[in-house]
């Protein structure tokens, strides 16, 4: 955040980041969509979040939950996924 934000604000936000980072979204449609729910919740705090990402990687590439479908798809496990971004 890039300055203080309301309880409210940061309830909705964290609620909507973590359910999209669970239903296997990457970060930048996460964070797009918590930023959203903020809109229609009539928070006008939309600007107050900023999303940072390691200089080398790109927000909409890092996926912290696969759908089943992409993990029977792909023979490299999360653990060898998560080693690459880090590395």
């Amino acid at each position: 955040m890039n300055t203080e934000i309301g309880d409210e604000a940061a309830i909705v936000f964290a609620a909507q980041f973590y359910s999209s980072i669970g239903f296997g979204k990457n970060l930048q449609q996460a964070f797009d969509q918590a930023k959203a729910a903020l809109l229609l919740k009539g928070i006008a705090e939309e600007h107050t979040p900023v999303l940072y990402v390691r200089k080398g990687l790109l927000a909409q590439d890092i996926v912290m939950v696969e759908s089943e479908a992409l993990k029977k798809s792909d023979n490299v496990t999360i653990m060898q996924k998560i080693k690459n971004i880090f590395s």
